[in-house]
């Protein structure tokens, strides 16, 4: 992903970005998902604990 993102921010034309948000999207998006999971999780637990 940081390679992509490095590669993202050096592209000059819109179609080689929207490409590459894409890319990154579809490659990533079930780890985006599992994040999200876990860190609501993580919320719940803090907020039950204070």
């Amino acid at each position: 992903m940081l390679k992509r993102r490095n590669t993202l921010a050096h592209v000059c034309s819109e179609d080689d970005a929207d490409e590459l948000i894409s890319s990154i999207r579809d490659s990533f998006i079930d780890a985006f998902d599992t994040l999200e999971k876990i860190l609501k999780e993580k919320f719940e637990e803090v907020g039950e604990s204070g």
